[in-house]
Formats: structure tokens, sequence, C-alpha cells
């Protein structure tokens, strides 16, 4: 189903105002052909990347998304790369930064949301931790 979509990414609230989420990441969903899915990626900034097209089977897609925390910079933003990666080749990564109190208060939360998805289906993600 074309309106089925997934949000890969990072999630994280401002200290001290826990209504206000932001997210990086990408939204993975089916193309108009069999067995292609799109990749896009969207922020709560209102940034949308170019659509790219990765291909999987009609039903299943499967790729790596890599999360990279960088050190803090001195002016207190710590720097931050998503990445899609297939067959252990990068697709695509984004890069984006947070105040360096986001990590040292609530974090980022790795998120993996489905949307437009009727009840009682199913979203597989399966997460594991590289060192």
């Amino acid at each position: 189903n074309p309106r089925h979509e997934v949000f890969c990414g990072a999630r994280w609230s401002i200290p001290g105002r826990p209504a206000d989420v932001k997210f990086f990441g990408y939204v993975v969903g089916l193309s108009d052909f069999q067995g292609i899915y799109r990749v896009q990626s969207a922020s709560s900034e209102g940034a949308v990347g170019e659509q790219q097209c990765l291909t999987g089977s009609g039903k299943r897609v499967e790729f790596d998304l890599q999360l990279d925390v960088e050190m803090e910079r001195i002016n207190q933003t710590v720097g931050c790369k998503v990445a899609v990666i297939l067959n252990n080749v990068t697709f695509t990564e984004d890069h984006f930064s947070v105040h360096k109190s986001i990590i040292s208060g609530t974090g980022l939360r790795l998120q993996v949301i489905g949307t437009g998805i009727s009840r009682g289906s199913e979203v597989e993600a399966s997460i594991q931790w590289a060192t």
C-alpha cells in the first residue's frame, strides 16, 4: 500500500520543554513500481531531502540505519549523522546538529514509527548496536 510509510531516525526533546519534540531521519515507503522503495530525509524543521529509490522485494525492504554522534564543538553543538546503508555501501547520509544540553539531558532516541498502517498490521524492525 503506497500509504504505508516508516520513519527511521533520531528524536529528542528540548530540556525544560518536554512537549517540544524534534526529529531527523528518513521516511521510507513504496514507490509506484513493484519492489522499488522511496527514501527521503525528513526533519521537524521542515527540511525535506530529495527522494531516492532503493530496491527490495514486493513486501519487504532491508537496510541498515547508522546514527553517529560526534564530540561537542566549541560552539556547544554536537554534530550528528544519519545514514542509510545498503549491502555495506552508504546509500545516503545527512548531517544535523543538536545543542550539547540534548546529549547530557534527555539524549537522542532512535525511533522506528509506522504511518498509514491499519490496525493489526505490523512493521518488523531488527535493532543491533555496533560498538
